[in-house]
């Protein structure tokens, strides 16, 4: 950009400088030129021109200082919302590992149907919950790829949208999180009821 507007400023001055001589010069036409006037002219066109120069260099800079700042808050968003992404994975890691331990307990105790309907229900929600974390994370990465000084205004606008589909993804995450969480205990206090039944029966029995 500097070298191109440097360019165009020598240009414009060969230019002026060959327009006051040539028709200083031109015995045609016998115009006379007052060469201290186009000489003051030319100084005062020549300070307007690098005014504006400057003035051009400075909105560059502040619009460039205005694309960094923006770039660097998105990416601190962005950057929290794959920490709590990570938060997320693991959190949902060991509530498949205490799901795995419950479904072996539920086995050795003979489930009925119903709770084996609700252990596959919740087997699934598992899979789909395992299959949105992947995919963020396959985001994650491309976009860490792909995020370069040459395309700043690209990776702002892409960095934006993955930003808003996070959130709704980790809004919806949390609220079946919960859900999955009052599904266990009332999976646990189903089993736990069915253990103390047989055991008040025994009870009553020997009575």
């Amino acid at each position: 950009m500097e070298i191109l507007l440097e360019s165009t400023s020598n240009m414009l001055m060969v230019g002026i400088v060959n327009i006051v001589v040539n028709s200083s010069m031109d015995e045609n036409t016998f115009v006379k030129v007052n060469s201290s006037v186009a000489m003051i002219d030319f100084v005062n066109y020549m300070e307007m021109f690098n005014k504006c120069l400057e003035l051009e260099a400075e909105l560059i800079k502040q619009h460039n200082m205005v694309q960094k700042d923006t770039y660097n808050r998105l990416s601190k968003r962005f950057s929290k919302l794959e920490q709590h992404c990570i938060s997320l994975e693991i959190a949902m890691q060991l509530k498949k590992e205490i799901f795995q331990k419950n479904n072996t307990s539920v086995n050795q105790t003979k489930p009925s149907f119903d709770h084996l309907f609700e252990l596959k229900c919740l087997k699934a929600e598992l899979q789909s919950k395992d299959i949105t974390i992947e995919k963020l994370k396959a985001n994650i990465k491309r976009l860490n790829k792909t995020s370069t000084t040459n395309n700043v205004i690209k990776d702002i606008d892409e960095i934006e949208t993955i930003n808003i589909e996070l959130e709704h993804r980790v809004t919806k995450l949390i609220a079946e999180n919960e859900h999955l969480k009052q599904t266990y205990k009332q999976l646990y206090d189903s089993i736990k009821r069915s253990h103390v039944r047989p055991k008040e029966h025994v009870k009553s029995l020997v009575n």
